[in-house]
Order: structure tokens, then C-alpha cells, then sequence
């Protein structure tokens, strides 16, 4: 714990020191002007917000914590001001409903388009963009000076980015936002002196491979490149820290380090995914000379597990797909991943990748589904093995997880500690060895003899011993959700339907096995006419009437209510009554046997925050 302070301690300092050593930015903010980046609207907020002391820079330990947001001045801040106004700016030109009759006109010229180009949804786009308000046809008039990848940045189908409320016409005219002017807008940053020689030479470089796609991610990378530039003689110590934090717990050895300390780029540190390949037990996995079928992509990823692991001996491996819809445009491939080790069949069922349904996916190599690892984790629970299977990731301009490497790593929970909490790094893995297999077999006969599972058919019963099996459960709240009408996770903003309080009241009835059965039940709660008005709630439980009088506020129902129901089930349960769990989200009711049964099988289920 020491150690990782001293981590923080370092690179904070270095940081502050480095951001108090750039200029303002009120200079800076007139020249993109000038240079038609930021409108004059754009220019006026970034000299307010960096006046105002709001400007923002991120401030990150490496690897030891998530990326923060911190007051600053500098190449950085104003580089991360332009991204964000450049999201902003897409948002003004392609989010345009700003009424009802703004969303009319919308939907009628969507649905030209998609009568027109079919699942062409990048055509339909473009089409929507020319033929829409003034906002929307600034994009379409602009000329593609970089060639703009046909379905963009994301499987989902281009059409309508609504919901995000942003107002602000922040980007010049001449500017894209989708991508046709990226490397222009490097060439000004260089121009400027927001990018370094050496950022913008890397910058080139990633816009050449096709691996930056927007002016928001030129920014991005711009403000991450020279922020690794300022920071690096305080990350060269915080490195040797954590070299020697690897040594200590057992990952990595004197001969490796000197490998890994060889590998330094001119100027630079190594990648994290980089890094942890030195380690002992990990490997480093070239994502696209993986097979790139399903069948023949999940064996070759435990063959390279095995051969990390060499007492993890597989066999009879078998993968199968299955396609489903999810919605009109995508479907989802699902992946029955199963194997045999140590005398057990282990299986896993997992969302193997979307795939657009018009076939316009952009071919970005072979997908991985990070829940393959869950049935050997179960095999290293089972032999009260301290290690998990750890995946590791290195972000790039086309996903957070990156799409070019994987990092398979076998670490203790103390191991894993010294790499520190970074978001998309290393997965999170419980280290828990309470729930074996057999343990898991034996749960639903020791739930039945408590009298929680009376309710359920034999069907029912067959099916949660199965999703039990498949090994992606690692808490007793995850392992009793496997039960039907058990737990009941109310949706707190349900007040969008009539009688919202009513519907509360039934699925809260659905869980108690028949002990809470409310009768006479009256909600005369109406969305259209009841909000900010009183709404009459009232029951009848056992020997006793229950009423209130509720206002609702928005889409939230009155917690009147909620204590009231609370309240009726301990005053007529005699002794049974509704237990919070998953941090006062879900609910589960019980007779005193019940709730002490459960007590013994993990007393943690029922600690609040």
C-alpha cells in the first residue's frame, strides 16, 4: 500500500509540475479561431471555462488508478476542451429534433430514406443529413478531404444519436465532425504548437493506418500524446516503482526486467499490455492471427491458456453458436464454450460479438468474448487454486479494449493489486474459492430445504440448475438472481403507466411465495394528469387497511409508498418480512428460518453500504 502511495505521490507531483509550466490559454483560444476550428462561440467558451478555472486535463497515475479530471492549463486541457466541443458540434449537426414538430420532419425523412436505401443505414445517413435542417446539412456540404470509413465508428446503424440534450455550435463550418478533415485539423494543432514534433509525427502515422477516424479522436490522441510527454520523467520513476513492486510479488524476474527495461522505446515507456507480457505467467496474443471463427477461435484461446498454465489440461473442447436478433438491425452471436478438465465437464455461455444486419460491418479481425475465461476460472475455484485468469487490454482509436492485442495473464488477487484499478486494462475477477462446482450442485437442494424455491416447477428447477453450471456466477446475489421470483429489483421510475404503485405492490407479492398476498388494491395514479398532484394508495393486509396519500415527482414513485408496503409486510408477516440486498436495490423475502439460513450460507448478502 505503501509502495502504490509513493506511485501516486510521484506522478501527481510530476503532473502538477508540468501543468504549471504551460502557458495560458486565452492566446490559444484566438487562434483556433482564426485557424477555423472554433467558432466564435467556441472560442468565447474556451477562454470562460479555462477563466473560470473549469478547464480540464486528465490526470493519470499510470496504471495505478482511472483516468481523472483535474483543473488545468496547457496543450493538454485545450486539446480535451476541442475534443469534447467536436462531440458537442456532431451532436448540434446530427441530433436536430428540438420539438415535436423538429421530430416529425425527422421521422418522415427517416423514413424516406430507409424506404429508399434499405439497410444502407450510411446512405440513409447521408441522405437525412443533406435533406435536414441547416444544423444537419453543415456536415453534408463539407468535401471529404480524408476518406471516412462507410459505417463510421460503431456496429450500431447511424440513425439518430437522439437523447443527449447538448446545445452549442462550437466547430467552424469548414471543420468536420465525422471524420473528412482529420488530417487538416492535425496540421493546424502542429501549427499551433498543441501538438509536439514528435505527437504529430505519431498522429500522421495513426491517421495513415486508418487508426484515428474523427477530429474528436485526433483530439483525443493529441492530448494524450503530449500529456505522456510531460509526464515522463515522473512515469520513469513510478516505472521503477512498479518494477519492483513485480519483482517483490513474484511476477516478474531479474532477467526479465532487464529485458523489459531494454524494450523501452526511444522517449518512451513500454505499453501496460507490454509490460505484463515480461511477467511470468502471461502472454501477449496477436487478436488477428486468431481464427476468426467461433468454433475454431474459443479452442485456440484455451490451447494458448493450457500452454500458459501447463496444469490446465482441456479436452473434448467444443464451441457452438448460436444467432439471435436483438432489435431490428443487429444480431448477436452467442457462444456455448465447454470443456472437460479434472474428471468435469465445464460449460459457459457468452455474447460472442453484434453483427450488423446489412452486412456493412467494417472487418476489424476477430472479436473475443471476455466471459470465455469465466468456466476455467471456475476450474481454478474448484481446485482452490489462489489465481484467475486475467484479460488484459491495450485501448486504440477503434475501441476502448483495442482491437490488435490481448494480454492473458495468471495472477493472485495481491498481483493483481500492484497493476492498480485503470478502466480497460485488466478485468476485475472474484478470488472467492467459496462456490465451487459441487457446492453450486448442492445450492438448489439447500435453498428447497429452507422453502425458498416452492414455487418453482420442476421445468424451472432444471433451468436454474443449468445457469448455475454455467460458471459466471460469482456472488450468492448472482447465484439466487438464477431463480425465478426469488428477488425483485423494482424499477424505482416505473411512474410512466397507470397505477404504478399497484404494479409495485404485485411483483412485490410475486416474490413472497404466497406470504404477502395484498387485497383491495387502490392506485388512482394517472400520467397524464397525476404528477405533482395526490394520488390515493391503499391495500388491505391481513386484518388491516393501509393508505397514503403520494405526490409523484417526474418518472420516480413516492418512497411513501415503498415504506408503506415495508411496513404492512413486518406489521402482518409474524416475523416474515422483505430484506434489502444488492445495496438496497433488490428485495427478498423471508421467514426468520430463511433469513437465518441464509445468513449461514454467506452472511455478506445481507451488509448494506
Amino acid at each position: 500500500m505503501k509502495r502504490v502511495l509513493l506511485l501516486w505521490l510521484v506522478l501527481s507531483t510530476g503532473l502538477t509540475a508540468a501543468c504549471h509550466a504551460q502557458p495560458p490559454v486565452a492566446a490559444v483560444a484566438e487562434q483556433l479561431y482564426q485557424r477555423h476550428i472554433l467558432t466564435a462561440e467556441g472560442r468565447d467558451l474556451l477562454r470562460k471555462t479555462a477563466a473560470e478555472g473549469r478547464l480540464q486535463g486528465l490526470n493519470t497515475p499510470e496504471l495505478l488508478s482511472a483516468a481523472e479530471a483535474a483543473p488545468q492549463q496547457g496543450p493538454v486541457a485545450v486539446l480535451l476542451f476541442c475534443a469534447q466541443a467536436f462531440t458537442v458540434e456532431m451532436l448540434y449537426r446530427t441530433n436536430f429534433p428540438r420539438t415535436p414538430a423538429d421530430q416529425r420532419k425527422q421521422d418522415e425523412l427517416l423514413a424516406t430514406a430507409l424506404k429508399q436505401f434499405k439497410t444502407d443505414t450510411t446512405a440513409a445517413l447521408n441522405y437525412v443529413l443533406s435533406h435536414g435542417p441547416a444544423a444537419a446539412r453543415l456536415e453534408a456540404a463539407i468535401p471529404a478531404e480524408d476518406k471516412v470509413a462507410p459505417t463510421g465508428w460503431t456496429i450500431y446503424p447511424p440513425l439518430g444519436l437522439g437523447g443527449a440534450m447538448v446545445a452549442g455550435h462550437l466547430i467552424h463550418e469548414s471543420r468536420s465532425t465525422l471524420g473528412k478533415t482529420r488530417t487538416r485539423l492535425a496540421r493546424d494543432l502542429h501549427a499551433l504548437g498543441l501538438l509536439s514534433d514528435a505527437a504529430y509525427q505519431q498522429v500522421q502515422t495513426e491517421l495513415t493506418r486508418q487508426q484515428l477516424l474523427t477530429e474528436q479522436a485526433v483530439c483525443e490522441r493529441g492530448a494524450t500524446l503530449m500529456l505522456a510527454e510531460a509526464t515522463l520523467p515522473a512515469r520513469r520513476v513510478a516505472r521503477r516503482l512498479l518494477l519492483d513492486s513485480l519483482q517483490l510479488t513474484g511476477q516478474l524476474t531479474a532477467a526479465r526486467r532487464r529485458e523489459a527495461e531494454a524494450a523501452n522505446p526511444p522517449q518512451e515507456l513500454l505499453p501496460p499490455l507490454a509490460l505484463l507480457g515480461f511477467t511470468t505467467y502471461a502472454r501477449v496474443v496477436p487478436v488477428r492471427e486468431l481464427p476468426a471463427r467461433p468454433e475454431q477461435l474459443y479452442p485456440a484461446l484455451l490451447a494458448q491458456v493450457s500452454q500458459l498454465w501447463p496444469r490446465f489440461r482441456p479436452t473434448e473442447v467444443q464451441a457452438t453458436v448460436v444467432r439471435r436478433e436483438d432489435g431490428p438491425n443487429l444480431w448477436a452471436d452467442y457462444v456455448t464454450l465447454s470443456f472437460r478438465a479434472d474428471g468435469r465437464r465445464y460449460a459457459s455461455r457468452f455474447l460472442h460479438a453484434y453483427a450488423r444486419k446489412d452486412g456493412t460491418q467494417q472487418a476489424n479481425g476477430p472479436e473475443v468474448g471476455e466471459e470465455f475465461r469465466t468456466g476455467i476460472n471456475q476450474w481454478l475455484r474448484d481446485q482452490q487454486a489462489p489465481e484467475r485468469l486475467y484479460l488484459a487490454y491495450q485501448p486504440d482509436a477503434r475501441s476502448v479494449y483495442g482491437q490488435e492485442q490481448l494480454d492473458l495473464a495468471i495472477l493472485t488477487r495481491p498481483q493483481r493489486k500492484v497493476w492498480g484499478s485503470a478502466a480497460y486494462f485488466l478485468t476485475e475477477e472474484n478470488h472467492d474459492n467459496r462456490f465451487t462446482s459441487a457446492w453450486l450442485d448442492s445450492l438448489p437442494d439447500r435453498l428447497q430445504a429452507l422453502g425458498l424455491l416452492s414455487h418453482l416447477t420442476p421445468a424451472q428447477l432444471t433451468a436454474a440448475r443449468q445457469e448455475l453450471s454455467q460458471g459466471q456466477k460469482q456472488t450468492m446475489l448472482e447465484l439466487l438472481a438464477c431463480f425465478p421470483q426469488l428477488l425483485y429489483w423494482p424499477d424505482w421510475e416505473m411512474a410512466t403507466e397507470p397505477a404504478p404503485y399497484a404494479r409495485y405492490l404485485r411483483e412485490m407479492a410475486a416474490i413472497s411465495r404466497g406470504g404477502f398476498a395484498p387485497v383491495q388494491v387502490q392506485d388512482t395514479f394517472r400520467p397524464e394528469v397525476s404528477y405533482g398532484r395526490k394520488t390515493a394508495f391503499s391495500f388491505r393486509l391481513g386484518t388491516a387497511t393501509y393508505r397514503a396519500t403520494l405526490r409523484t415527482k417526474d418518472e420516480w414513485l413516492d418512497s411513501n409508498a415503498i415504506e408503506l408496503v415495508e411496513r404492512a409486510a413486518r406489521e402482518q408477516g409474524h416475523g416474515s418480512q422483505f430484506y434489502l440486498i444488492d445495496g438496497g436495490e433488490a428485495y427478498l423475502y423471508l421467514t426468520p428460518a430463511q433469513h437465518a439460513g441464509l445468513q449461514q450460507l454467506d452472511a455478506d448478502l445481507f451488509v448494506q453500504p
